[in-house]
């Protein structure tokens, strides 16, 4: 069989073993199912080595790892959120050269008014979960 993966959903060792035993319980019925369609006593597979049985199985984990995630609790997070603004505006300025008039533009900004057009959100850093003491 593959490896398990419960990657987005926290689940305790415990509880994979049980969702795996489970899962092997319902592809044992499956096949006792499909041995009744075709009037057979049993299936005559090695379910040990059976591609379809993994196939089953993935489906069965994902299905199962679905409404995990879909009924899951909802749970409070931290997430620092960075504003990346886009505006502009035009400064005038008295200065010897080019290099000195955006150097005294550029300082004179903190006191100008500005209207923004465009700003990006973004969270870089990702979330904390906040946790419950």
């Amino acid at each position: 069989m593959k490896e398990k993966k419960y990657k987005n959903i926290n689940m305790k060792k415990e509880d994979q073993e049980k969702l795996e035993d489970f899962i092997e319980d319902k592809v044992r019925e499956v096949m006792k199912f499909a041995a009744e369609l075709v009037g057979a006593e049993s299936m005559d597979v090695d379910l040990k080595h059976s591609d379809e049985e993994d196939k089953v199985h993935d489906r069965l984990r994902r299905f199962a790892i679905r409404i995990a995630e879909d009924n899951a609790p909802e749970k409070q997070f931290n997430v620092p959120v960075v504003r990346t603004a886009h505006a502009h505006q035009v400064i005038a300025v008295t200065a010897k050269n080019e290099e000195e008039a955006i150097e005294k533009a550029i300082d004179a900004a903190g006191g100008e008014s500005f209207s923004e057009k465009d700003a990006e959100y973004s969270a870089p850093d990702g979330a904390m979960e906040i946790k419950n003491r």
